[in-house]
């Protein structure tokens, strides 16, 4: 057996975990290896010193086992200047991340219309004299006045060069639409 076994059968048998078979084996292997029994010894020292330290020390504390110790009267304290940092440094994290977004954001120029005045066709002529005539029904004459076309106003010149407030403003305005 090597040293660190013999160590480890050692502290078990100070601690009392080994079985009564196990025990008479190893003790029979101490008495036929010395430098075993050497070994074996000062760990057992160690492991009887540290138990007579654990029992002075929980002794006089009253306490039946030391692994437990609940402090009931002392409520939990929050750490609330950490916390706020935290808190403060994420608010500015996203801040920063939504201007930084929105200024990124590519600007796609709104395409300038123009209204044109169409000529009057031929078939115009046509039209207004089915349109003019009064024997037939509303509906008819309802369809053949949608076909006809109309100028209508177009939107007005586009500023590219607009600023950031009223960029927003207006993309506020849009998605209310959506």
């Amino acid at each position: 057996m090597n040293a660190e076994r013999i160590e480890r059968l050692a502290i078990d048998r100070a601690l009392g975990e080994l079985t009564e078979d196990a025990a008479v084996l190893f003790d029979t292997y101490l008495a036929e290896h010395p430098q075993a029994q050497e070994w074996a010894g000062r760990m057992s020292e160690a492991c009887a010193q540290t138990r007579r330290a654990i029992d002075r020390r929980t002794q006089g504390q009253g306490v039946e086992n030391p692994s437990v110790r609940i402090r009931p009267d002392r409520p939990i304290r929050i750490r609330w200047l950490p916390l706020g940092r935290w808190a403060a440094l994420v608010v500015v994290s996203v801040g920063i991340g939504v201007t930084v977004g929105r200024w990124s954001r590519p600007q796609v120029p709104a395409p300038d219309f123009s209204a044109v005045q169409a000529q009057p066709s031929g078939s115009t002529e046509s039209w207004r004299r089915v349109l003019s005539n009064r024997r037939q029904g509303f509906w008819q004459s309802k369809a053949l006045a949608l076909l006809q076309t109309k100028p209508y106003p177009t939107a007005g010149p586009h500023d590219p060069q607009a600023n950031l407030w009223e960029m927003y403003k207006q993309s506020r305005k849009e998605r209310s639409y959506e």
